[in-house]
């Protein structure tokens, strides 16, 4: 789900392709599956579930994949 945030840092402005397009692709997963799970929730608890986990889901693959100098 966010591995597309941890991507758009190794994407280096979208000059390099991998990245780039696990950022887009990983974009579009996401939106697709928000717009499901809409139709079946408020569109206040759809988007305070889709934040706190990302925020959490973020957090977790950037300590992980990550390393700050």
């Amino acid at each position: 789900m966010c591995a597309s945030h941890v991507a758009l840092k190794d994407s280096r402005g979208f000059n390099k392709p991998v990245p780039a397009v696990l950022v887009i692709m990983g974009y579009l997963i996401v939106f697709l599956c928000l717009g499901q799970a809409m139709k079946g929730l408020p569109l206040g608890v759809a988007h305070v579930l889709w934040a706190g986990l990302a925020v959490m889901t973020v957090t977790l693959l950037s300590t992980l994949c990550t390393t700050i100098p």
